[in-house]
């Protein structure tokens, strides 16, 4: 049986299951085989297509229970009417017993006996043989749970952070209440992040009653509400218990899982991927945030607790050190069961390697020039700020090609790239590998200047040589250069949504003696290694083979260490929770692992930026294959209505099924154009 979550017209699955495993033919019964439905339990059926001459077909459905017959038939019920059914009568004996026409389809007969539920449904009422007793209203019955229902009734939800209120007003006159008034008139659903208790003595403790109140705000209203549960932040805490746990970064690497070389997220660490008496002290935690709030009716997701698995190509640098290696040499161990195999793979030795504790996690450099024939330049850099570019020309306009030209045009004077320039006035810092360089001003690109001396042997010794620059600065499509004895080596501009490494050859620009090296970085910061190397620059699959089989191993358990992590976070959930809805973010470099763990456990795809910059519809497509929904949010808020009309339109064409808006419901409040035009909009999608 396979597991799955029913937010839509469950008979398609049935059918379409059906349709693409065996043909049928008309007024042929078709046996349906169980199906195993999150919060519909097992279930089977019966199939007969036109099964009358007038072209009736049936379908008859086997509950597990009563009351899950009953969930069957009015979730139908109240999907077939949010889809345009129109309602002609509900008999009232027997009790459940409905009669639908939806226009340009045909007629629809459905009835509820017990376990079982029956459709008929054919092309005329007269087809169908079923009498009209008079139209009445449907019977009362309890409603639907919110969770099942949310996806239909409430595809739009917002952030909503307790301690934001209206910019310029002052927290405690702020009324707050009108906005979930707002979202009620809107119909829209709301979103609450639980992270861990931020003081550094609270260990087992949540933020759960930060949002306790917008929970209970948000069920007078008879609005859902999400939670996202999350251990990406505030760890200090556990992190002071399980020291040994705790995420390093590789030597010299300056940063954190969110971004490099700020003090803010990158100066926050957190538990290792590898991690596990640690990781499961804070599932702990965050299972009783679950446990307090499942039974709540308006409660309808939770996030897997780790939230969103990469954040850029930074995090290749952060598994490191002694948990990090204990969780390699399992990976391989499962993998390849006996050491004589991974050191033939690396070594084309079977005993090169005479432990399993020979082994460490490699260094990212290593593969590309980091060896005992590399020159470290590591030391204190003299830096200095680029002038301001100050105010754009009154004829540009913001996002011509004219406009990024003047943006991005290198302003630092020509003689600070000089061999023989005096910076003996600019301040100096060590870099990289020293936390200090989160603290210098990045408003600007930045100048950085050193000398190194280079002897005649190793000159000699190798008459190629690159220089490897690992600054890893994000401001998109600025020049970034590498200058050598006031000439310039090369010239690269930052990719998009990529941490930028330049190589370049640096042979003909070297001298025996001093040698002046001046760096014009973007964001103004070093932030892993830089170095000089006779090794040529390759990369895999166009390494030495043995290093393209360590590359491959160590890519596997990058991999694989975030699926665990995944699958412990969800089978934390579905230990109190069996049948709300999970929300897995951002899985873009792990899809095919975890696709299967949203099929297993009832989670689905979540993107976090990258659907509201174009058309991406890679994340809904592989949720569809097996038949999950997908939900998304911007990266950032809209800067004005034009954007916002923009973001709304890409999300209706990309094949998302729901919205949860990023950073905060006042963004759009707040602003009278944004308002009003989510206003129209909403109507409209009515």
């Amino acid at each position: 049986m396979t597991k799955n979550l029913l937010f839509g017209l469950f008979l398609c699955l049935f059918l379409s299951t059906f349709a693409l495993t065996e043909d049928w033919k008309a007024g042929t019964k078709v046996i349906l085989p169980p199906v195993e439905l999150r919060a519909f339990g097992v279930n089977s059926a019966e199939y007969i297509p036109f099964e009358s001459p007038k072209g009736v077909s049936r379908l008859v459905l086997h509950a597990e229970s009563e009351e899950k017959a009953q969930l069957f038939y009015h979730k139908y019920l109240h999907d077939l009417e949010l889809g345009g059914g129109s309602a002609i009568n509900f008999l009232v004996s027997p009790r459940n017993t409905a009669l639908f026409f939806v226009s340009e389809q045909g007629w629809i007969f459905v009835s509820l006996d017990g376990k079982t539920v029956t459709f008929l449904t054919a092309a005329s009422l007269d087809d169908l043989g079923t009498p009209i007793s008079g139209k009445s209203d449907p019977p009362r019955n309890p409603p639907l749970p919110m969770y099942l229902t949310a996806w239909n009734d409430h595809p739009f939800r917002f952030y909503y952070w307790f301690d934001q209120p209206k910019r310029g007003v002052d927290a405690r006159e702020y009324r707050y209440l009108p906005e979930y008034d707002w979202a009620k008139e809107r119909q829209t659903g709301l979103i609450g992040w639980v992270d861990l208790a931020r003081n550094e003595s609270a260990e087992g403790i949540s933020q759960l009653s930060t949002i306790t109140w917008g929970m209970r705000a948000a069920e007078r209203r008879g609005l859902p509400y999400i939670i996202n549960s999350s251990l990406t932040n505030y760890q200090v805490a556990v992190m002071n218990r399980f020291a040994a746990d705790t995420q390093r970064g590789m030597p010299d690497f300056s940063g954190a899982f969110y971004c490099v070389s700020d003090p803010g997220h990158a100066g926050n660490r957190g538990l290792s991927w590898a991690s596990k008496d640690g990781k499961d002290a804070i599932l702990a935690t965050l299972q009783n945030v679950i446990r307090e709030t499942k039974d709540s009716p308006n409660v309808i997701e939770y996030l897997e607790v780790h939230g969103e698995l990469r954040h850029g190509t930074h995090d290749l640098y952060l598994e490191y050190g002694p948990v990090a290696d204990a969780g390699y040499r399992e990976y391989l161990q499962k993998k390849y069961d006996n050491l004589a195999t991974v050191s033939e793979r690396w070594y084309d030795d079977p005993k090169h390697l005479k432990s399993w504790d020979d082994i460490c996690v490699p260094e990212a450099a290593s593969f590309a020039g980091w060896n005992e024939r590399a020159i470290d330049l590591k030391g204190d850099w003299k830096i200095q700020a680029e002038p301001s570019r100050g105010d754009p020309p009154a004829n540009l306009r913001r996002g011509t090609r004219e406009f990024e030209l003047w943006e991005t045009q290198v302003r630092a004077p020509q003689e600070w790239f000089a061999e023989n320039f005096d910076d003996s006035d600019w301040p100096a810092i060590p870099a990289p590998g020293h936390d200090i360089g989160m603290f210098v001003h990045k408003r600007n690109e930045m100048v950085f200047r050193r000398d190194v001396t280079l002897t005649e042997d190793w000159l000699k010794a190798n008459p190629r040589v690159w220089i490897y620059v690992w600054d890893l600065n994000r401001w998109y499509d600025r020049p970034e250069q590498v200058w050598i004895n006031g000439k310039l080596a090369g010239e690269q501009r930052v990719p998009h949504a990529m941490n930028n490494v330049m190589v370049f050859e640096a042979s003909e620009f070297l001298q025996v003696g001093h040698n002046s090296i001046a760096l014009r970085l973007g964001e103004g910061f070093l932030a892993y290694k830089i170095y000089l190397s006779p090794d040529e620059p390759l990369r895999y699959p166009h390494l030495k083979p043995s290093e393209n089989r360590r590359w491959v191993d160590l890519a596997g358990w990058w991999r694989q260490s975030r699926l665990d992590a995944v699958q412990r976070g969800l089978q934390m959930i579905r230990e109190v929770e069996p049948d709300r809805s999970i929300i897995c973010m951002s899985p873009y470099s792990y899809f095919a692992g975890m696709r299967e763990l949203c099929a297993e456990y009832g989670a689905r795809f979540h993107d976090t930026g990258a659907m509201s910059g174009g058309l991406y519809v890679d994340l809904p497509a592989l949720m569809r294959g097996v038949g999950l929904p997908c939900s998304l949010e911007p990266g950032g808020i809209a800067g004005d209505v034009n954007e916002l009309r923009r973001f709304l339109g890409s999300w209706l064409v990309n094949g998302t099924n729901a919205v949860h808006y990023f950073i905060h419901l006042g963004f759009v409040f707040w602003d009278p154009e944004q308002k009003k035009f989510f206003q129209v909009f909403t109507n409209w999608c009515e």
